[in-house]
């Protein structure tokens, strides 16, 4: 499985207008650099830099699921 070597985010506003409504639409923008497991001893595998963006909406199911996850792994002893 690939591992996660770095994230770096931010928040984006977009604003949309025309003559009868403005309105904005915020998003996080996420970037995340993974590695795979090196195939040869001793050779660093490269680094993939993974982009995408969520609405509000999305982010916060995400959240969601990760604080799932992250109960059942502090559940284990």
């Amino acid at each position: 499985l690939p591992k996660l070597v770095d994230m770096k985010w931010r928040v984006d506003l977009s604003t949309a207008s025309n003559v009868i409504q403005k309105m904005s639409a915020p998003s996080v923008v996420i970037q995340l650099n993974v590695q795979n497991p090196s195939k040869v001893v001793g050779v660093m595998p490269k680094t993939e830099q993974v982009n995408f963006e969520m609405d509000k909406e999305t982010l916060s199911t995400m959240l969601k699921g990760l604080s799932k996850i992250r109960d059942q792994l502090a559940s284990i002893k």
